[in-house]
């Protein structure tokens, strides 16, 4: 049984409110100012109870929720993906939704939005904590710990163009760049190896007599996803930087299994400073170590190769990513077809001109008197 009634609040003010009644239990709540607003409400909470059977709110802390979807990511997801999670939990969300699960609506989430943007977050950054906050809330529904999930808008994302270098920055970086270093970027150039893989490339990988390198799952390393384990065909720049860098490994007597070791021995750190250096040294603006994938894709694609055959060599899962860098070569694309300027065209001959034009004898005389208006 459902009704809708009014009560007066303090000061005579008019409140309308709602009762259902299921299974001997009544649920009352007050849904606003107007009778529509009121018959509006009801209807939610007989929607949700056809749903859901339940009309009582859950009350499960957020805290004890991240803690429980923690439980889980450790058995189900990559270690990379749970180590974000677990520090976009801790630092971000925990800190803003202190309270319970249910508090969590539209509401809250847009005021959270407001905040993250005041820091300021990057829009990018911020759609990745609302989609750990998506994750949160759908597994406590798939666990009975949260009744319904709010609507979470994404914040919209203005598209870069990704930079990458031209052909004749690539020489100019190469050359500049330290000779410890322009191995590993000559074989990032060339392969379009992402910053992970690069660092856990090992000889065991490298397939040097035919010419092929493997991005495979490791004990302590997993790409970054199925399509990102794949084989690149090596060509000859490429086959070049890993041959100095084998030549570097025995001169200095490295005992590592990874192509480009740390100081330890072990995986390196990071290479963003050897191509800033690099890039200072050869008049070139500063561009991401992920800019030198995009090298790859964007000159693999000026080259003209086929997009299909570039989406396996760079591990997309998807040919729309692909395609950005067939996009990225659009001054390439307008030099293609200037080529056609070079096609010289002739005059039309004045004898065909002549013959198109109607003769003296068969042009129609203006009509006049009589005929004129009959």
């Amino acid at each position: 049984m459902s009704r809708v009634y009014k009560v007066l609040a303090k000061g005579g003010r008019p409140r309308w409110c709602v009762c259902v009644t299921y299974r001997g239990q009544k649920y009352r709540e007050v849904a606003g100012d107007t009778k529509q607003a009121a018959l509006k409400r009801l209807r939610e909470l007989e929607a949700r109870l056809d749903r859901l059977g339940d009309l009582t709110p859950k009350r499960v802390p957020f805290e004890f929720l991240c803690n429980e979807y923690l439980q889980w990511a450790v058995v189900n997801l990559a270690p990379r993906t749970r180590t974000e999670r677990e520090y976009i939990i801790r630092v971000h969300l925990r800190p803003f939704f202190n309270g319970l699960v249910s508090g969590i609506d539209p509401r809250s989430v847009e005021a959270y939005k407001a905040t993250r943007l005041q820091i300021p977050i990057a829009p990018i950054t911020l759609n990745t904590h609302l989609k750990v906050l998506s994750c949160i809330l759908k597994y406590g529904l798939e666990n009975r710990l949260v009744s319904e999930l709010p609507r979470i808008r994404r914040v919209k994302v203005l598209k870069k163009t990704p930079k990458f270098l031209s052909a004749e920055e690539i020489g100019l970086v190469l050359a500049a760049a330290r000779s410890d270093v322009r191995p590993m970027l000559q074989l990032m150039i060339f392969t379009g190896l992402r910053k992970g893989e690069i660092r856990h490339l090992e000889w065991s990988d490298v397939d040097l007599e035919n010419r092929l390198l493997h991005v495979q799952v490791k004990e302590a390393w997993n790409p970054k996803s199925d399509n990102s384990a794949r084989t690149i065909p090596l060509c000859e720049p490429a086959v070049e930087a890993l041959k100095a860098a084998q030549e570097r490994a025995k001169k200095r007597n490295v005992q590592s299994s990874f192509v480009f070791p740390g100081r330890k021995g072990g995986p390196l750190n990071d290479v963003r400073e050897s191509l800033n250096g690099a890039c200072k040294r050869a008049g070139v603006p500063r561009i991401h170590v992920h800019g030198l994938r995009h090298t790859f894709g964007s000159q693999m694609a000026m080259a003209g190769a086929d997009p299909f055959a570039i989406m396996k060599a760079m591990g997309h899962a998807d040919i729309k990513t692909t395609m950005i860098y067939v996009s990225l070569g659009k001054s390439h694309i307008r030099e293609q077809v200037e080529k056609l300027n070079g096609i010289q065209l002739l005059p039309p001959k004045t004898n065909v001109i002549k013959a198109l034009l109607p003769s003296s004898s068969t042009r129609l005389k203006p009509l006049t008197g009589e005929n004129a208006f009959n």
